[in-house]
């Protein structure tokens, strides 16, 4: 803005950015994120705390992956498990398809004294999702939220460009939104039994955790190699 010639602009703009003068399409050249190996622990030492905050992290599908209903709903009903397990502990987890591999975490907090403990929860109800079915109610639970979600998007205007954005965006086809609501309802028990081995930290994680190490130590180690972050 202010008094600038449009030409000697573009000219020097052009010189950085020529891929815009030429009118291509931007190359998606990112690199693509892979899962840790193996398990990852990470403490940021904080001696006066009485509580500690943990996050345990991995990656989730891609958008236009075939899975991602699959693992949505997994994700989703993990959070409801959890929370029902560890009411005090504020548990949040959350699964974010983008249009690469993006983050999937399960965030919490508790006394010192008890963070191991609700960790190794976390882990037990992860596990159990990975070798046994969810509940017919559970499912049925979770697939009514993204169905009534997505609708709920569909009956307003911004919500309807917001869901054409994401199949433009996100390469999901024309054809997204009678995909979405089809696939969502075709989504069955063992679909996300399989969704949940092969994308909750299949082949490790990222354990961060802030508190007190003192408390924390003993039966931390037990779980893998602690690093501790800079001050």
């Amino acid at each position: 803005m202010g008094n600038i010639d449009p030409a000697e602009a573009h000219r020097r703009v052009a010189r950085t950015w020529g891929i815009w003068v030429r009118n291509d399409e931007i190359p998606f050249t990112f690199a693509r994120p892979q899962n840790p190996d193996g398990r990852g622990i990470y403490v940021d030492n904080d001696p006066a705390s009485p509580a500690a905050q943990f996050i345990i992290g991995g990656l989730f599908p891609r958008h236009e992956d075939p899975d991602y209903i699959n693992a949505t709903l997994a994700a989703r009903i993990l959070d409801d498990r959890i929370n029902k397990l560890l009411p005090i502990s504020l548990m949040t987890v959350v699964a974010e398809g983008r249009r690469l591999a993006s983050q999937f975490y399960i965030q919490g907090q508790a006394s010192a004294d008890h963070a191991l403990e609700q960790i190794r929860a976390v882990y037990a109800v992860i596990e159990e999702m990975k070798q046994t079915l969810v509940t017919d109610a559970e499912l049925a639970v979770a697939r009514q939220e993204l169905v009534d979600e997505f609708n709920r998007e569909l009956g307003t205007p911004d919500g309807l460009c917001n869901i054409l954005l994401d199949a433009e965006l996100y390469r999901l086809g024309s054809n997204y939104i009678n995909f979405f609501l089809d696939r969502v309802r075709r989504s069955d028990a063992e679909a996300v039994r399989r969704s949940a081995s092969a994308r909750f930290f299949p082949d490790g994680e990222i354990l961060l955790i802030h508190g007190p190490l003192p408390l924390l130590i003993t039966g931390l180690d037990a779980l893998g190699r602690i690093q501790l972050l800079p001050l």
